[in-house]
């Protein structure tokens, strides 16, 4: 069975995309988000694959609840629970993935190995 994916934020990550293919986190475990960088291994869950076949701002699901995977389709927006970088009482932040600070950020065609 398969555990269930965790809120990486409950926003999309906007970016602006190349022609190529690229791996979509499905369970959020990745350092490369939204991009899978195989840290699903043993979850039951598997990256979704992504055909982009001219350049253009893409908003992909950060919530990872999206009916329109791999794309944000709003859901976020009634999502229960915290995700990571989200305030907590005492002021500290649960966590950060904020993918312009990861190397790969913006990277298109390294994006083709199969991560499945």
């Amino acid at each position: 069975m398969a555990e269930e994916p965790i809120i990486a934020q409950k926003s999309p990550y906007v970016m602006d995309i190349e022609p190529g293919t690229y791996w979509w986190c499905k369970c959020d475990r990745s350092a490369r988000q939204p991009f899978c960088d195989s840290s699903h291994k043993g979850t039951g869950l598997t990256p979704i694959k992504v055909e982009i076949d001219e350049a253009k701002k893409v908003a992909f699901c950060g919530c990872k609840q999206s009916g329109n995977k791999p794309f944000c389709d709003g859901t976020h927006k009634n999502v229960s629970g915290k995700a990571p970088g989200t305030p907590t009482r005492d002021g500290s932040a649960t966590g950060s993935r904020d993918p312009a600070s990861h190397p790969s950020f913006g990277a298109s065609r390294t994006r083709q190995a199969n991560y499945g």
